[in-house]
């Protein structure tokens, strides 16, 4: 039934990615100042977090499964961190134009940043024993965030 219905185990993965993956990276709020929508995805990971962790950790093994060369869902994860950062970028150059961020930082630089921090903090969490604490992790590179590029 499971065949019928996805195609196999790569179609499975692709429809378990499209559907849940998508929640890692939230449209921007129009009202949001730029800070606000860069912070989402912290906060939007946070909530997954709180709401069924096992389920994010299957979001995160299956993005970085997709890493390998041969995986027939790199395309469509390589679309979607694509997409993630460039909403990033987005955010920052907001943020700089409402004045929610410095302007007297490289933006390219501050995405670069800002993604490596949730990428390696999410990472981390898979690749580490139990112990790690993703939500203390997160808050604190939230407020690292905010700290070191807000206004």
């Amino acid at each position: 039934m499971v065949h019928a219905r996805f195609g196999g185990k790569d179609a499975i993965l692709d429809d378990f990615l499209q559907e849940y993956v998508k929640h890692l990276s939230p449209d921007p709020a129009s009202e949001a100042t730029g800070l606000e929508q860069v912070v989402a995805h912290i906060d939007r990971i946070r909530e997954l977090h709180t709401a069924d962790s096992e389920v994010l950790r299957a979001m995160f093994v299956a993005t970085f499964e997709a890493a390998k060369t041969t995986s027939p869902l790199r395309d469509r994860v390589r679309g979607q961190l694509t997409d993630g950062v460039a909403k990033v970028a987005a955010g920052v150059r907001k943020g700089m134009h409402d004045k929610s961020i410095r302007n007297d930082i490289d933006p390219d630089r501050a995405v670069g940043d800002i993604s490596a921090a949730v990428f390696g903090i999410a990472f981390l969490w898979i690749a580490l024993p139990p112990g790690f604490d993703l939500d203390r992790e997160l808050a604190h590179a939230r407020a690292r965030i905010i700290h070191d590029y807000g206004t």
